[in-house]
């Protein structure tokens, strides 16, 4: 909704002790602020093999007692060339937006008008795919299965002017060949038996069905308007 609404703002996650605001600038992501520690830019280099923890050891330090950025350090420190910074800090802002779909509880706020950090590099990332991605790696079929066990007898019907298009989820291929074999369909569970013996391409149509009613691209025929 941030995203179709073009909002700018923060919109915080919060389950248990962690939590993450998602900073908006006419509904594209700019920055995700954490306070998981292996989601700090320091600890996902490591892990990820970037850098050592030595260097990161020494570039903190460093950063401490300068009060410069990591990020600046590591280049100044010719650790990581400035192009490459800039794609591990998208990488990581991406981990930590998908991270947030394994979450299985926890509650959201949105604050209107609030500006991310001035200390940052601001991004510019798109919600819409990172949502079909975020779906894709973390929403299981032992999820997906029983949410949609008692609705797919219902019809399906495309929502006239959607707030965003079907393209913007850039699916991959095996989620196209879904879209189009709901479309074909009589009902959801015609497509479902259809594919029920291939399990990834179930798994595929249940992403996609999920995601099209969350987006609102369709709706259930007891929903329709």
């Amino acid at each position: 909704k941030c995203a179709a609404d073009r909002s700018t703002g923060s919109l915080e996650l919060r389950r248990g002790d962690a939590v993450k605001s998602i900073y908006f600038r006419r509904g594209r992501t700019q920055y995700i602020a954490s306070n998981q520690h292996q989601e700090l830019l320091g600890p996902f280099m490591v892990a990820n093999g970037y850098v050592s923890q030595v260097d990161i050891d020494m570039a903190v330090a460093r950063a401490k007692s300068s009060g410069t950025r990591l990020g600046d350090l590591l280049i100044g420190m010719n650790l990581i060339m400035p192009f490459q910074l800039y794609q591990v800090v998208e990488r990581l802002m991406r981990a930590k937006f998908i991270d947030a779909f394994g979450w299985d509880a926890g509650t959201y706020a949105f604050y209107d008008g609030i500006e991310p950090p001035q200390d940052i590099v601001p991004l510019d990332i798109d919600p819409i795919s990172v949502l079909a991605e975020g779906v894709r790696e973390r929403v299981p079929l032992a999820m997906l299965e029983p949410l949609f066990s008692d609705k797919l007898d219902r019809r399906l019907h495309k929502v006239k002017n959607p707030l965003i298009n079907l393209a913007s989820l850039k699916l991959q291929a095996r989620e196209s060949k879904a879209v189009t074999m709901l479309h074909g369909a009589e009902t959801p569970r015609q497509a479902y038996e259809e594919c029920y013996s291939n399990r990834q391409q179930r798994l595929a149509l249940l992403h996609v069905l999920f995601l099209m009613l969350q987006t609102e691209l369709i709706t259930f025929d007891a929903d329709r308007a």
